[in-house]
């Protein structure tokens, strides 16, 4: 999924980054910020040098991680509750054959 994708995804939902910004527990905005992230004008910020950091060495550190644990690992994209249709997560892997 490329970026743009991605983003859009995550306008359908509330994850677990918006949680705790509607909740007001988290100092980076909070419930009229993820609002207009939802259904205002959509602006791509520049990553962050972690966020850059972070996505450039996913990969790697997963391989490295399966590597060191014996354990298969894949991908994972959107996923959304089936209960809760609103609740939406988009883990960076799974582990195969482990609840």
């Amino acid at each position: 999924m490329n970026r743009q994708a991605f983003l859009a995804a995550r306008r359908t939902g509330i994850g677990s980054s918006d949680a705790p910004r509607l909740a007001g527990v988290r100092p980076f905005g909070g419930p009229l910020q993820v609002g207009e992230e939802k259904v205002g004008p959509q602006e791509e910020d520049d990553p962050s040098t972690a966020m850059r950091w972070g996505l450039n060495f996913e990969d790697a550190i997963a391989k490295a991680w399966a590597q060191d644990t014996g354990r298969k690992v894949r991908r994972m994209g959107l996923r959304r509750s089936k209960t809760h249709p609103h609740a939406i997560a988009h883990p960076d892997r799974e582990v195969l054959g482990q609840d």
